[in-house]
């Protein structure tokens, strides 16, 4: 049976490794490294079964030679924590032949890596115990077209200007700016701001699960070509849909293990994992269970809705609605008519003023140049504010009318529709009170007929009858598996049982010494109570060593 395992880690010298070191175990060949001028010496390693250096189209042909190629990336990479390699580990399909595996393993190199710019050293296990495999070591650095290595990252620096918006820019671009268009660097503390970014896409998820999709495709593709049934699929079971734990990657060292004797942690957690799974089948079972119980509130909640009186209050409460929306709008215009008419008198009083005013200056001797002029800058004063007040008129009637056309109703009628309104309101407002208290007894006499139901009680009662098998569940916490939570529509599940219990207890208060009651309650606290603890999911060595990779 085909399986899907690809996996993903960091080679590097944080965890006191070395890209030659690990060039030459999986070569099973002899390498001098030297940047530590230490010798790795794994020509007595067996089950190399292929080997070879695939090169990117800007590498120096020199680049072939893997103990050149490693030591140019130590080289390169001098920090004590540097990134050197990254490695994908492939299991390949038992059901091609080995010429077939070879074929696909640098097809799929080339398409993914080589063709992206890194260079791949590949190197094809098999020791016949059932688990052929590749190790692909990748490259992390570009070449640039001269040969040289690249960088990996680009710092940018971030620069301000007044009125604009702040940009992050790399040393020349930033240069320019400043020089040519105002900007400048914004400072954090001695230094400035500035951020890192990737040159390559080579460290995104998105990049991650292309490869891992198309190690699938390539996998099915020859599958097909052979007329093998069998598929893999590269996505979770969780992205799947399935509700079942993944197993961990075990490895030959687990496997030999077991051979001898010994018990192997990895194994030992996938029999466990294994089991977990036959379990959740059966919480499954209880599920549906569940379901059932769920559409039956569901159908009682639709009789509740027909034999009541809730349509009616629907409507009621739109109608409602309505009105508050109509009474507001002639509220605003009626306002708006008041505000009309304050301002209509408005300009009357001041144009009075105005002609007062004018005829005071008339009457005035030839010498009262003062006064006139004091007459002259009220006389303006007053244009002024008429100016502003026909303004607002002007607004006020394109809200009145906004097609220039004649007021729909007189300020009488507004307040007699207002009225009208007023008491249709009040009308509703006593039905809705009517209906609310009608609905409420309905709804409780509907819960207690539900609650009688043969069906629901003996669902229950099956639930009953299967705690022990199913008690384990909870029981099946082992040391280094933490928790993973039920599926969302589980969870949906028992919280509807839940619910359905606290409504049972409530009944259980007003009827006491109703037995059926009891029973169908304790039926919902026993399957409460096996769901306090979720299922658990993963190992703790798949937390703890994020290298470890997952197949089904």
């Amino acid at each position: 049976m085909a399986i899907y395992h690809n996996s993903t880690k960091i080679i590097g010298r944080s965890n006191g490794r070395s890209a030659v070191g690990a060039s030459a175990y999986r070569s099973g060949e002899k390498l001098y490294n030297e940047y530590d001028d230490t010798a790795y010496d794994f020509t007595k390693k067996s089950g190399v079964v292929y080997s070879e250096i695939m090169i990117c189209e800007n590498a120096p042909q020199e680049f072939h030679n893997r103990e050149k190629l490693w030591n140019e990336v130590e080289k390169i990479e001098s920090s004590k924590n540097s990134q050197l390699a990254r490695e994908v580990e492939v299991a390949l399909p038992k059901e091609l032949n080995r010429e077939e595996q070879i074929n696909l393993v640098r097809s799929y190199v080339k398409d993914n890596f080589v063709n992206n710019g890194m260079c791949a050293d590949v190197n094809i296990h098999d020791k016949g115990d059932g688990n052929p495999h590749a190790h692909i070591m990748l490259t992390m650095r570009p070449i640039k077209e001269n040969g040289e290595w690249g960088a990996k990252q680009e710092k940018l620096y971030l620069l301000k200007k007044q009125g604009e918006k702040d940009i992050y820019m790399n040393s020349e671009i930033a240069k320019e700016k400043i020089k040519n268009e105002g900007y400048e660097k914004v400072k954090r503390g001695k230094s400035y701001k500035t951020k890192s970014v990737d040159l390559t896409n080579w460290n995104t998820k998105e990049f991650l699960q292309s490869y891992r999709k198309d190690w699938a495709d390539k996998i099915n593709e020859q599958l097909k070509e052979k007329g093998i049934n069998e598929r893999v699929d590269h996505r979770s079971y969780k992205e799947q849909g399935i509700e079942k734990e993944p197993t961990i990657h075990e490895g030959y060292i687990a496997r030999k293990m077991e051979k001898r004797g010994e018990v192997s942690d990895r194994m030992e957690i996938n029999r466990q994992i294994k089991e977990d799974n036959k379990k959740i089948n059966s919480i499954n079972a209880d599920m549906e269970k569940l379901k059932e119980i769920k559409k039956q509130f569901e159908i009682n909640k639709q009789k509740i809705n027909e034999k009541s009186e809730i349509n009616n209050m629907e409507k009621l409460k739109n109608e409602r609605k309505i009105l508050n929306e109509k009474y507001q709008e002639i509220n605003k215009k009626y306002n708006m008519c008041n505000e009309y008419k304050k301002n209509s008198d408005l300009i009357k009083e001041y144009k009075n003023k105005i002609e007062s005013e004018k005829q005071y200056k008339k009457n005035l001797g030839l010498f009262k140049l003062s006064e006139k002029k004091n007459i002259d800058d009220r006389i303006s004063k007053l244009n002024t504010v008429i100016s502003k007040i026909e303004n607002n008129i002007s607004f006020i009637k394109n809200q009145l009318f906004p097609s220039g056309g004649s007021v729909p109703m007189t300020k009488t009628e507004m307040l007699e529709e207002m009225q009208k309104i007023e008491m249709q309101r009040i009308n509703i407002e006593n039905q809705l009170k009517q209906n609310e208290n009608e609905i409420r007894q309905e709804q409780e006499r509907a819960v207690k007929e539900q609650l009688e139901k043969d069906k629901i009680q003996k669902e229950l009662q099956e639930e009953e009858q299967k705690k022990n098998k199913y008690s384990e569940v909870r029981e099946r916490e082992r040391e280094g598996r933490p928790k993973e939570d039920l599926p969302e529509e589980q969870k949906q599940l028992i919280e509807q049982a839940r619910k359905t219990y606290i409504n049972v207890k409530i009944e259980m208060i007003k009827d006491p010494n109703n037995k059926e009651l009891q029973k169908i309650a304790e039926g919902l606290k026993n399957i409460l109570d096996k769901y306090k603890e979720p299922t658990k999911a993963i190992n703790k060595a798949h937390t703890q060593n994020k290298n470890i990779g997952i197949e089904r």
